[in-house]
């Protein structure tokens, strides 16, 4: 791994979902990476979870008409670019 990269994950993460017809929640852990040089948070499937730790996973579905079902495998991908009145550093 490069200097100023740290990795590791946010959870345990509990989403509850609901639209017309449709509802589920979502728990477990989500991998991120974070570069120091950029102050980039990076929620990426890229990354593995540390040994033991669950990862998303889709459960109590109500309706849905089968879109979304419990053997559903759930990631995130997305990029956040985190500021502050300090400069934020994470060492792993």
């Amino acid at each position: 791994m490069s200097p100023g990269l740290s990795t590791g994950y946010a959870g345990v993460v509990r989403v509850h979902a609901a639209t017309s017809g449709c509802e589920f929640d979502v728990t477990g852990n989500m991998p991120a990476r974070y570069d120091n040089t950029t102050g980039v948070l990076s929620f990426t499937s890229s990354v593995p979870l540390p040994r033991g730790m669950a990862p998303l996973a889709v459960e109590n579905v109500k309706g849905c008409f089968g879109v979304i079902k419990t053997t559903d495998t759930i990631t995130v991908e997305a990029d956040y670019h985190l500021t502050g009145p300090a400069p934020l550093t994470i060492t792993g």
